[in-house]
């Protein structure tokens, strides 16, 4: 199920977050505990679902140095094809997640 946030400051300082629960033809609004865990039902505990995101990567060989590269990112491939030029080496999509490999 979905979960909106709406709070993490309730008023009730037992179940400070705040949201609401998205089902199928319902939207229930809930409270949990400050690490997330609902004090009734565990299956309607918060976990953290963080945003895959993917982007098309032209690589290029660099001129100056011979083993240096360099590259530009786009939403799609469609875009990446279309903004390379004759030299690119390589079109690679990368999948990621906001602070991976940080």
């Amino acid at each position: 199920m979905d979960v909106k946030i709406l709070c993490v400051d309730a008023p009730d300082i037992s179940f400070p977050v705040a949201g609401y629960v998205i089902g199928v033809n319902i939207v229930l609004l809930h409270q949990w505990y400050i690490d997330g865990k609902n004090p009734n039902d565990s299956e309607l505990d918060l976990i953290e679902v963080k945003e895959k995101k993917v982007v098309w990567v032209n690589i290029y060989k660099s001129k100056i140095g011979h083993n240096e590269i360099f590259s530009f990112s786009y939403s799609t491939k469609k875009e990446a094809d279309e903004s390379a030029s004759t030299n690119r080496i390589a079109c690679v999509k990368v999948e990621y997640e906001n602070g991976d490999g940080l």
